[in-house]
């Protein structure tokens, strides 16, 4: 099976089933100690790292390596050390690191996007590096805007305490504010990355 693979997707296969071994290792652990809310999350998570290869294979929707690669350590790093081993409590910013990877991650997106319709018109789009930063980058943060509007949304009709309503103050405003401004400095640096990767292999489409 992995002959025709290159070594980035062999090295990608790898690193996925050791984390979906970690997942299973903890959703029978969980299951065993009758705690089937971290069983859930944990099932959830080996489920997170299937979807580069539903979007790939299923959906038929090529996206770029690197995408690849974020969305399995982002799985992994909001599944496993955020909701499973509670990370929270000892790295209070860890929750500002996972919007800043987010803010990368739908920068990708974006630019993935690009591509797709880069490969159904005539005119490339590769060969303007700042249209495609300026659409990933917009991309990016509109999908920030409209999570903060799902939090907002889940507070009120839900009950759930997603943008720390409950804590009273300016404890909610702050929460919402560094949640768009870590997601937005995730663009930026994808950004400012993307625009003179893209400045150097101009004569080439978007494949990594």
């Amino acid at each position: 099976m992995l002959k025709n693979k290159n070594k980035v997707d062999i090295v990608y296969i790898v690193i996925a089933n050791i984390i979906r071994i970690i997942f299973a290792y903890e959703a029978i652990k969980n299951l065993i100690a009758e705690n089937y809310t971290q069983m859930v999350i944990a099932f959830l998570g080996i489920i997170g790292t299937f979807v580069p290869y539903i979007i790939n294979n299923i959906f038929k929707v090529k996206l770029l390596k690197v995408l690849n690669f974020a969305i399995l350590i982002f799985v992994f790093g909001a599944q496993y050390f955020g909701s499973l081993k509670n990370i929270y409590d000892v790295i209070t910013f860890y929750d500002t690191i996972l919007h800043t990877a987010s803010g990368i991650i739908l920068f990708l997106i974006g630019v993935n996007v690009i591509k797709i319709v880069d490969e159904r018109t005539v005119n490339k789009l590769f060969c303007y590096p700042m249209v495609i930063v300026s659409f990933a980058f917009c991309f990016a943060i509109s999908w920030g805007v409209f999570w903060e509007f799902y939090e907002f949304a889940s507070d009120r009709i839900l009950g759930t305490d997603m943008q720390l309503l409950k804590s009273g103050g300016d404890i909610a405003l702050m929460d919402t504010m560094i949640d768009l401004l870590s997601g937005a400095a995730g663009a930026i640096v994808a950004s400012i990355c993307t625009y003179f990767y893209l400045k150097k292999h101009k004569k080439e489409p978007i494949n990594e």
